[in-house]
């Protein structure tokens, strides 16, 4: 299973990464911060894997006898989201290869202490809530937008 999730990506050939993430304070759905998580933000963001070796390359031989790499990246690109705890400093991230969806309730796995895993367990849940709410605040937009292209004899 694991090799599955590893991908096509020469893991070991990888040689600089960069880092686009955003923290925030941790909210409840009406937006107030909650004591349960001081010292912990919620992350979201991508991270870039860069490559001198592209994945699943091939090497030919040209017109010239000479010896050329053929592949498909040289880099890749992950969507992550997860916990950063702030008073010491780690991150636990989960993500995905850029154009599929992680699921963020995969998240609490990362943690094996018990009252971290319940505790990244909240955030999920939060997290979940807030964008259920926000999705149905955009289907009663756009129920009202449709409802005014309307047009009575």
């Amino acid at each position: 299973m694991s090799e599955e999730l590893k991908g096509s990506w020469d893991w070991a050939s990888t040689n600089r990464f960069d880092f686009n993430l955003k923290e925030r304070f941790i909210l409840d759905i009406n937006g107030n911060q909650n004591a349960t998580y001081d010292g912990w933000t919620w992350v979201r963001g991508g991270i870039t894997l860069f490559s001198d070796t592209p994945s699943g390359s091939t090497t030919t031989i040209d017109d010239q006898g000479e010896e050329v790499e053929e592949g498909s990246k040289h880099e890749t690109e992950y969507e992550v989201y997860g916990l950063h705890h702030i008073r010491n400093g780690t991150y636990r991230l989960f993500g995905m290869p850029e154009g599929k969806k992680a699921d963020i309730r995969r998240i609490p796995t990362l943690y094996n202490n018990p009252e971290e895993h319940d505790l990244a367990t909240g955030v999920i849940l939060l997290e979940m809530e807030k964008e259920l709410k926000h999705q149905q605040e955009n289907l009663l937009l756009m129920d009202a937008k449709e409802d005014s292209k309307l047009s009575w004899p």
